[in-house]
């Protein structure tokens, strides 16, 4: 019986489909074979034989393993027989087979991939998967900004970097931090929603989560900057809710020149507000080349922007209207129920002050006399005069650094310190300059391991004990309890506040400083695999553990000048606070797998646990309560990549969460009279982010990405009065926090940058769309406890103040004159709305008008051998331009900023590898 022509051929192709399998293992033998021969011929100094005794593992179907084996053995060849071009094409292949691979000797092959690796940089990124990986593919929007980049900017500081971001708002205020910046639209009070790492270590303060983003990172030792947008909680965890900013070191080698075994980069300079600056990287290399080093350290000083003459910070009271010493002093609501319950006569007429009564609510309001009025202003303005009160704003901050590198193993140090005024934050009426000082301070140790666990397996250890804390002997703040600011009222003007035999007469104004001391400390360990079998499949998990002492809020000491009565219930609240153990434990796993080559499929999720292991608080019915942490929590992130083949374009869609935990000091913690009552427990924010990009890259010198995203976030922490609780002298504000609030912003960035014939262009655009979908319709005024909009606002959401709908940054780059490269930059941000109808509720202003600025570098290559001259010019017209204040703006805190004029600084810059005049 004849067979039909179609079984025959179904039969055939079902056994080469179960042959399909076999073929690699087929291969295997062979490789495996050529790869025992090229050894062999390696050993025997036969290096010519090598790339033709190679050929069936580079043509062949190895394995993975077999690759990286065959490339590295290949590349040692090229560098035996001196031909070093080919040497690095195979290092190049090796990479990207493998970007996490660790060279071992000969000394100049080790050299040589970490030199490629250096090369090739911008186009791997290790902060969205804690694995090296092409940027273009990540499975997050990222922005590299290489250290070239930042030189030929003219940025003198990281913070000047992310103006001329994408993705930031950013209020330069000089407080207790140098720069509020928002990613993404979400506004907060501080910068305590990003996660910023060092080399993997992370540098937020351990109570506060605040990133102090200022002048302490030394330049001259970045190698790059890598900025992840959106959440990252699936492999940093709890703080990574908003982005993450990574600063990259040099490695050594970076700084080293050709053949030798010690180099440098340094640099200098000066100018405008009496700014001073240096930094220094130095580093070294045994003879042997298995042992390298690096140092670096920098000093900052300046007095900077003076704001004297601008009318908030003249310490001259007499702008201030009757009408709003009279606001100031008055008592509403129960505070003026509870002066007259206090033995107050509130039925005569009265000198001081007027009583105002409703029908059903009795007295609703104390208001002071024009005399009492004119006394208060008189008494204001010889205290100023008394105390010298004047603005300052000093800054003096350092940074020290080091890295030692034996083979996989490195161990490393960093410190740094910051010593700066908080004068801009608040206005004349309520902190003086002089005295205002924050000064945050942070210590890592750390050693990291990299190494090959298996064919296809690495291991990746890392363990950093870290220590924040704020310095005891110079972080005060000065407090002016006056008239004006609410901080002294009508009651303090007619209760005697006299020593006592002395006649009765009002509270004198007086000045009261507060010292801050704290210290936390966290020890963190992780161990990272990453798994690698082929180019279709890979993936990183690992373990996370962490045991910190958290100090729950500073350590205070309240003091006053000129011994004065104190009539304010701020006055001598010292505080020593305890420390909150925690125990957190998360593991973390992504896979990415290609069904077929121009799509990868991306899944990732974490678990985090949190407890905490020995502290109880009193609520607010006063009842003893064992603290507790969040207990078990699960972020994901979901991603599809398209690329298809040949085609310069790239898809992504992205899909992640993420959460931010309330601080010890949120949770647990009280401030006199703004936030008097502890929460009755705080969940975590959480945030889901939904996000679509592409990136059009026809060529190395041009390319054109934009993304879009809607973030929805949840459980926001804010304030609200305690049900049933009313102000008065007693209860403060009887304000607490909560979960409570809702944001839904939407936005789009998109970026360019193009390169050709000695021209270099970049731009980028921002449009934000933030509101708040739970607003507080009836917000209360912190001084009073009384409802701030009257009849209260009624919306289903309302903007999120201080963020700009449009951002534009575009800048070029050209060499007019041979070793003279001028780099021009100009950034747009548009009107940002704030006040009544915003989230800034209680800002004086409806909005912060747009500006646009432009800046200016001009650096002389090699002006001495070796050493470049750069001129930065910032805002050359001098325009007068502002940013927001805090969150908090409108009570003691200025609503908007005044940024400096015209800046000019002058630097050297000189050491590090040898650079290129010819671009």
């Amino acid at each position: 019986m004849r067979i039909p022509r179609f079984i025959v051929f179904l039969r055939l192709a079902a056994a080469a489909l179960l042959l399909l399998p076999a073929l690699p293992l087929l291969a295997q033998p062979f490789c495996s074979e050529a790869l025992e021969a090229a050894e062999k011929s390696y050993g025997l100094g036969l290096f010519e034989d090598i790339p033709g005794q190679l050929e069936p593992c580079l043509k062949g179907r190895p394995s993975r393993a077999e690759i990286i084996q065959a490339q590295a053995l290949l590349a040692k060849s090229y560098l035996a027989l001196d031909e070093l071009a080919k040497a690095r094409d195979a290092v190049s292949a090796l990479l990207r087979t493998d970007p996490a691979f660790e060279p071992g000797p000969p000394p100049q092959f080790a050299e040589l991939v970490r030199k490629v690796r250096r090369e090739e940089a911008t186009v791997q990124v290790a902060s969205v998967s804690k694995t090296n990986e092409n940027v273009r593919e990540a499975p997050a929007t990222v922005l590299v900004l290489t250290a070239e980049e930042i030189e030929r900017r003219g940025y003198l500081d990281l913070e000047e970097m992310l103006h001329d971001l994408p993705g930031f708002d950013i209020s330069r205020g000089n407080g207790e931090a140098y720069s509020n910046f928002y990613q993404r639209g979400f506004r907060s009070n501080l910068n305590d929603r990003n996660l910023l790492l060092v080399d993997g270590v992370e540098q937020n303060d351990l109570s506060s989560n605040i990133v102090y983003l200022s002048r302490q990172y030394p330049l001259s030792n970045i190698e790059r900057v890598e900025m992840v947008y959106g959440p990252a909680s699936t492999m940093y965890g709890a703080n990574a809710y908003t982005g993450v900013i990574h600063i990259l070191t040099k490695e050594p080698e970076a700084l080293l020149t050709e053949g030798k075994r010690f180099g440098y980069r340094a640099e200098a300079g000066g100018g405008t507000f009496d700014t001073q600056f240096a930094d220094l990287a130095l580093a070294g290399r045994s003879r042997s080349g298995n042992v390298d080093w690096s140092l670096a350290g920098r000093v900052f000083r300046s007095d900077e922007n003076d704001l004297s003459g601008e009318i908030d910070w003249d310490y001259d009271f007499s702008n201030i209207s009757d009408t709003e010493y009279r606001d100031a002093m008055r008592l509403l609501g129960p505070l003026a129920q509870d002066f007259c319950r206090q033995g107050m006569i509130c039925e005569a007429e009265n000198p001081f002050f007027h009583v105002i009564r409703d029908q059903e609510q009795g007295v609703v309001a104390i208001v002071p006399s024009d005399y009492t009025v004119a006394e208060a202003r008189r008494l204001d303005q010889e205290a100023l005069d008394l105390f010298h009160l004047g603005f300052a704003d000093r800054t003096k901050d350092w940074s020290l650094s080091a890295k030692l590198r034996i083979s996989n193993l490195t161990f490393g140090l960093q410190r740094w310190h910051n010593e700066e005024g908080t004068a801009p934050w608040t206005t004349e009426l309520t902190r003086p300059g002089e005295g205002s000082v924050w000064a945050p301070d942070h210590t890592s140790i750390y050693f990291k391991y990299a190494s090959s666990v298996g064919r296809n397996l690495s291991l990746q250890a890392f363990t950093r004990y870290i220590q924040s804390s704020l310095d005891r002997t110079n972080s005060q703040i000065v407090i002016f309890n006056n008239y004006a600011n609410y901080l002294l009222r009508i009651n303090n003007f007619v209760n005697p506040c006299s020593p006592q035999n002395e006649p009765p007469s009002p509270c004198l104004p007086w000045v009261e400083v507060i010292s801050y001391g704290q210290l936390s400390s966290q020890l963190k360990s992780e161990a990272t695999l990453v798994y690698s079998p082929s180019e279709r499949l890979s993936a990183v998990g690992g373990l996370e553990l962490r045991k910190g002492s958290i100090q729950r809020e500073p350590d205070t000491i309240h003091t006053s000048l000129n011994n004065r009565p104190t009539p304010s219930p701020l006055a001598n609240k010292d505080v020593e606070a305890e420390s909150i153990e925690h125990t957190d434990v998360a593991l973390f796993a992504q896979a990415s797998y290609r069904p077929w080559k121009p799509l990868k499929v991306v899944l990732a999720g974490r678990v985090d646990y949190n407890e905490i292991n020995n502290y109880y608080y009193l609520n607010v019915r006063n009842q003893r309560t064992k603290a507790s942490g969040f207990g078990a929590l699960f972020t994901p992130r979901a991603a599809l990549i398209y690329t298809p083949a040949g085609s310069p374009f790239v898809f992504k869609a992205i899909y992640s969460e993420a959460f931010k935990d309330p601080t010890d000091f949120e949770k647990f913690g009280t401030i006199p009279f703004i936030r008097d009552r502890v929460s009755e427990g705080l969940r975590p924010e959480r945030v889901r982010n939904f996000e679509l990009a592409g990136e059009w890259q026809p060529g190395e010198r041009f390319s054109l990405g934009i993304s879009a995203y809607q973030a929805h976030y949840r459980d926001v922490v804010g304030s609200r009065q305690v049900p049933g609780c009313a102000p008065s002298a007693e209860n403060g504000g009887c304000s607490q926090l909560i979960n409570r609030g809702e944001l839904r912003i939407r936005g789009v960035e998109a970026s360019a940058r193009y390169s050709a014939g000695g021209m270099d262009f970049f731009g980028n655009y921002t449009y934000t769309e933030p509101f708040d979908t739970k607003p507080e319709l009836a917000p209360t005024h912190p001084a009073t406890g009384l409802p701030v909009y009257d009849p209260p606002l009624d919306a289903d959401e309302i903007r999120i103040g201080d963020i700009a709908s449009h951002r534009v940054n575009v800048g070029l780059e050209v060499e007019p004159l041979r070793r003279l490269i001028a780099n021009f930059r100009v950034s747009y941000v548009g009107t940002r709305k704030t006040g009544a109808g915003t989230t800034v509720y209680l800002s004086t202003y409806r909005e912060i008008k747009d500006y646009l600025v432009p800046k200016l570098a001009l650096t002389w290559r090699n002006l001495i051998r070796g050493t470049d001259l750069q001129l930065v010019v910032n805002n050359p017209f001098d325009a007068k331009y502002y940013h927001p204040g805090v969150q908090t703006a409108g009570f003691g805190f200025a609503s908007r900023l005044p940024q400096p004029g015209r800046t000019v600084m002058l630097r050297l810059l000189t050491g590090g590898q040898p650079r290129k005049v010819d671009r």
